[in-house]
C-alpha cells in the first residue's frame, strides 16, 4: 500500500514528510555516543557550521565541503548531517521555522 506524502507546515513553510515501508512504527532513536579525535558524537545529532539567514543546506556525507563553500558564498546555513537514520529532527523544524529555504544535498546513494 503507497501512502500519500504528509504536507505540515511550520510558519506558512510547507514540509514533506514520506512514510517508508509499510507504515511501521519507528525503532527508537539511539542515546549513545561515539568518542574519538573529534570529541563526542551522539547518534542522530547534527553538526550546525556557519548560521546564514535566509537559506540552510542540510548536506550529507561527501557534499558537506561543497555545501560549506557554497554557503559561504551565500550567506547559508550549513548542517553537517551525519547521519541518514535517525534524522536529527529536532534541528530541521528549527530550522524550518527559523529559514525560507531549505535544501538537501546528498549523492543519491542511500
Amino acid at each position: 500500500m503507497v501512502r500519500e506524502p504528509q504536507v505540515h507546515a511550520a510558519r506558512g513553510h510547507p514540509l514533506r514528510r514520506e512514510e517508508l515501508g509499510a507504515g511501521r512504527p519507528r525503532a527508537a532513536v539511539p542515546t549513545a555516543e561515539v568518542r574519538g579525535n573529534g570529541g563526542r558524537l551522539r547518534i542522530g545529532e547534527s553538526q550546525v557550521r556557519p548560521r546564514g539567514r535566509e537559506v540552510a543546506f542540510l548536506a550529507f556525507g561527501s557534499l558537506v565541503l561543497p555545501a560549506l563553500r557554497a554557503g559561504e558564498a551565500l550567506d547559508a546555513t550549513v548542517v553537517n548531517m551525519r547521519f541518514v537514520k535517525p534524522l536529527d529532527e529536532r534541528l530541521i523544524l528549527e530550522l524550518a521555522v527559523s529559514h525560507k529555504l531549505l535544501v538537501t544535498i546528498e549523492e543519491n546513494a542511500i
